[in-house]
């Protein structure tokens, strides 16, 4: 199958193919629909903002995805990265799910609720961080309340903020 991105909530981390991503938030109504990931990333996520979608989890461990998403249903606010949008500290507040008989692909329905924490709250700030293989540019700049935009500019190296490798050294000022 096409489109498919990386899709982290917490520690579990699996490949998944959305067919659309919506945003809203209800504090001023801004809502903005990314079929397939073939829009460009203009929205800002901000506190309370809804992200729903629908997309299908595949491949043999399929159903060990699927019930550690379950098991997310818990309330608990974990750190949310759907490349190529920004990472955010969210809560999984619905999960609906539809099991193929013949395809082996599972339909999901997903909405989060974005928090209103912040993920690092330390007041110094590393000159830079080294990455863990694990992260994606998103999440540092959400760790360290820095735009992607400006971590781009100062890792030129970087040519994907979804694709880092572990070990480089990412400058944040």
């Amino acid at each position: 199958m096409k489109n498919f991105t990386e899709m982290k909530f917490g520690e579990y981390t699996f490949l998944h193919n959305p067919k659309s991503i919506s945003f809203s938030n209800k504090l001023n109504g801004v809502k903005n629909i990314y079929p397939y990931q073939c829009s460009n990333y203009s929205a800002l996520i901000t506190d309370n903002t809804v992200i729903s979608g629908n997309g299908k989890i595949t491949g043999d461990n399929r159903f060990y995805k699927l019930l550690s998403l379950l098991e997310c249903l818990d309330g608990n606010e974990r750190l949310l990265s759907i490349s190529p949008f920004p990472s955010v500290r969210a809560v999984l507040t619905s999960l609906d799910y539809t099991i193929g008989a013949e395809d082996g692909v599972i339909e999901i329905s997903f909405v989060f609720t974005c928090s209103t924490s912040k993920a690092a709250t330390d007041d110094t700030l590393p000159l830079s961080v080294t990455a863990d293989g694990e992260e994606t540019l998103w999440d540092i700049s959400y760790k360290y309340n820095i735009p992607v935009e400006a971590l781009l500019a100062l890792n030129t190296f970087v040519k994907r903020p979804d694709e880092l490798k572990k070990g480089w050294v990412i400058k944040l000022c």
